[in-house]
């Protein structure tokens, strides 16, 4: 789910990437502030902690995330 939701901001199909996440979320944030979030991010690397992804950028630079899932959703993006 979290590397379909960022392929597809990276993408700018925000109408498929907000089905990935809960209401609350998606209501929550603009377009322009996904595309902003996610905007220096490369590559999606999951990690062995649970919820636990690292964003990193085309020079190898990374920093971690958590992104929350509840029913199979994205709840909250945080790191």
């Amino acid at each position: 789910t979290v590397k379909e939701f960022f392929s597809l901001v990276k993408q700018n199909k925000f109408d498929k990437a907000r089905g990935l996440m809960s209401k609350a979320l998606s209501e929550s944030v603009s377009n322009d502030a996904l595309k902003g979030f996610f905007e220096k991010y490369e590559y999606v690397l999951d990690t062995e902690v649970a919820d636990e992804w690292i964003l990193a950028t085309k020079e190898g630079e990374g920093e971690y995330f958590t992104f929350v899932l509840r029913h199979g959703l994205i709840e909250d993006i945080s790191n």
